[in-house]
């Protein structure tokens, strides 16, 4: 299939289309690439739904042009995801490694699509979307070594450091307990 010519009046087709989904989806993209100047951008993506997203929304890998998005998003909210989402690619391929990943050449291209940069979902929160993130036991105490305040995790994560200690000026340094062994600290 041959790109579609950019005109100054495009716009995305509508979701009602008999079609298959991704391809309505990978419709919607191509008038941001023409906004953008990258006609032809949607032809080089792949376009997945995933039930194992569960912390985000969706996800992009720039190098492969494949967008991620998360499975049983609202119909209402996908447009503006999956813009975020190319909008990411397209700086990629316009500006190249090295930029921040929400920085104004996201943002603008985001602004020009005709959808508000945001980093966080506007709307429902991810909590109230399927597949939310499942509490589970947390097996790892990270204890303060001078104040003894405790932060908990599912493993054991080394970097972490007592924040009211650090702002005081101290190491902030944190024992590690592993509350399923006998013999106690890691």
């Amino acid at each position: 299939m041959g790109a579609l010519p950019c005109s100054s009046r495009e716009e995305a087709p509508p979701l009602t289309d008999p079609g298959p989904i991704l391809a309505q989806l990978l419709a919607l993209i191509h008038p941001w690439g023409c906004l953008w100047g990258l006609p032809g951008f949607e032809q080089n993506l792949t376009l997945r739904f995933s039930p194992r997203l569960t912390r985000s929304l969706g996800r992009c890998n720039p190098a492969t042009g494949v967008l991620t998005l998360r499975r049983g998003l609202p119909a209402d909210q996908i447009p503006s995801i999956l813009c975020h989402e190319a909008a990411h690619i397209a700086v990629f391929l316009r500006f190249g490694t090295g930029l921040r990943p929400h920085g104004p050449e996201w943002a603008s291209l985001v602004a020009l699509a005709g959808f508000l940069p945001a980093v966080h979902a506007i709307g429902p929160q991810p909590h109230a979307l399927p597949n939310p993130p499942q509490p589970g036991p947390f097996r790892y105490a990270h204890q303060c070594l001078v104040c003894q305040a405790t932060r908990w995790a599912r493993r054991p994560i080394r970097r972490w450091r007592c924040a009211e200690c650090l702002a005081a000026g101290l190491t902030g340094e944190m024992r590690i307990l592993d509350t399923q062994r006998p013999d106690g600290p890691s």
